[in-house]
């Protein structure tokens, strides 16, 4: 799973030791992870939103019994977050790796807290529609205009 994350991840993954490293976790490496609000290609925001360049520490380390148990989990600031923030999304990844175990789910807590940073900085996922989808939708919607 690390190996696969690594290939996935590349320089956002990293091994982690000291302070950015999790107390107690010493039968596994502890490894970082950088999420951001944005994904790649995407632009802040041109009015300089400050919570779209926050960026999320997420840091994990695999437990001897893993993915029998939940991994251990750490959310750090990079950059912006708070410390009721950082405490609000590792209760809701600690929620997600419990109702996860007996699968692999680090990935998938990556993508949650990428979520959850999008969430926080009102990033919205644009949607290409076709000129054939927008005469539809626009039509739909004069059709309940003109109904109400």
């Amino acid at each position: 799973e690390v190996e696969a994350l690594q290939s996935i991840l590349m320089d956002d993954m990293a091994v982690v030791t000291g302070s950015e490293a999790i107390d107690g976790a010493s039968h596994a490496p502890c490894y970082q992870i950088s999420v951001s609000p944005l994904g790649d290609g995407e632009e802040t925001d041109p009015d300089g939103d400050e919570s779209q360049t926050a960026r999320l520490g997420l840091v994990f380390s695999h437990t001897p019994t893993y993915p029998d148990t939940p991994p251990l989990i750490k959310c750090r600031s990079l950059k912006g977050l708070f410390d009721s923030e950082l405490a609000a999304c590792k209760a809701m990844l600690t929620e997600m790796a419990e109702e996860s175990v007996g699968m692999v789910m680090i990935f998938d807590l990556v993508q949650a807290a990428k979520e959850w940073m999008r969430d926080r900085a009102g990033v919205v996922d644009v949607v290409e529609e076709t000129p054939e989808q927008i005469t539809a939708r626009l039509e739909e919607e004069a059709e309940r205009r003109l109904k109400a």
